[in-house]
């Protein structure tokens, strides 16, 4: 049986890191994506209030809002909505908060593509089923 396509709104201002992404989970062997793509926090509200989403990937640093701030409004704004953080720093303790708070997953870029994005989605999605449950 062939995995659904899961949609997914990456919200990432780095167009080469975005590209990086997407181009490593369409090479993994763990089912398809539907990607929308935004570059701000602005746009990915937008988005998130037309369209549904199966998950969030959120990067921690955009042009219009960085750090906690971003997964916290995240989560305020999508509650039902799995989020996996994706941030260039090795942040032990803002991983453990992002958790904390309702985050499904921490993931550091450039560290984590391919077969470990396409899993940790998968399992964060599946997270959430049984949080909400």
């Amino acid at each position: 049986m062939k995995p659904t396509v899961l949609r997914v709104l990456l919200v990432e201002d780095s167009r080469s890191d975005a590209f990086l992404l997407q181009e490593s989970l369409a090479e993994s062997e763990l089912g398809g994506f539907d990607f929308t793509h935004v570059h701000c926090w602005a746009d990915a509200l937008q988005c998130l209030r037309q369209k549904q989403f199966d998950l969030l990937l959120l990067d921690l640093s955009l042009p219009d809002i960085t750090g906690r701030e971003t997964f916290l409004r995240a989560r305020a704004e999508a509650p039902h909505l799995p989020i996996v953080v994706l941030t260039g720093e090795a942040n032990e303790a803002l991983g453990l908060d992002a958790v904390r708070h309702g985050v499904q997953d921490y993931l550091i870029k450039g560290q984590a593509y391919g077969r470990q994005t396409a899993r940790a989605i998968r399992y964060a999605i599946e997270r959430k089923q049984v949080e909400e449950a």
